[in-house]
């Protein structure tokens, strides 16, 4: 049975997510509250996210992100999985199909995702579902400390224009993101990301003159 995940106990789904992701290509060790943080950053709903369950018990999941953009309504396939004993059993293909129906349900206009090169099983399956590979990302891994000649946070150079919080928000809100962005940033680092949860960042503004020129 598939049906939303409104009205499941978030530590269940936090149980499945790491089931599922415990032999993945890059190595996900992501505590209860980590993972709320994640999917309260790239605007996870519940209500809109899926699981399928058998006897009670969520095997899968589809976890939908979901923003209001001036192309339209997206969805964002925040995570997608399946418990490892439940794998290779068509649970995936069942919910990318609701997912779909829930789109034209909401009018959505589009769903999109990111994948790991590496991981061509799910390339297959989402090229079957319709899905086109509109551009390609490279993936970074942050290590702290400075021993491997890494740049640390200590080594950031101070920001140049010094704002509270409030200023900070009021500037990225009001400024002209084509003046700043040669290319429209991904999901998980657009500026909604930041806005769902400012405390979890901190912002780092450059400017000459008073006049901010990099963020």
């Amino acid at each position: 049975m598939i049906s939303t995940l409104a009205d499941t106990p978030f530590e269940e789904v936090h149980d499945a997510f790491v089931d599922a992701f415990s032999e993945y290509e890059i190595k996900i060790d992501v505590p209860m509250e980590r993972l709320q943080e994640m999917l309260q950053i790239r605007s996870c709903h519940l209500e809109y996210s899926l699981g399928h369950f058998e006897n009670g018990r969520l095997l899968g999941f589809f976890l939908v992100g979901y923003r209001d953009t001036v192309e339209g309504k997206r969805f964002y396939d925040v995570a997608t999985g399946v418990r490892k004993e439940a794998q290779g059993k068509g649970i995936g293909q069942a919910l990318i199909n609701s997912a779909k129906s829930l789109m034209v349900e909401q009018g959505v206009a589009e769903l999109v995702l990111e994948v790991l090169e590496n991981n061509i099983g799910a390339q297959e399956l989402y090229r079957r579902n319709g899905f086109q590979t509109t551009r390609r990302f490279n993936c970074y891994e942050w290590t702290r400390g400075g021993d491997d000649g890494q740049r640390t946070d200590a080594d950031a150079p101070a920001p140049a224009l010094a704002l509270d919080d409030h200023k900070v928000i009021s500037f990225l809100r009001t400024m002209p993101v084509a003046e700043f962005c040669s290319f429209e940033p991904s999901w998980q680092n657009a500026l909604a990301s930041y806005y769902n949860a400012p405390e979890l960042f901190r912002v780092v503004i450059e400017g000459k003159d008073a006049v901010p020129t990099a963020y």
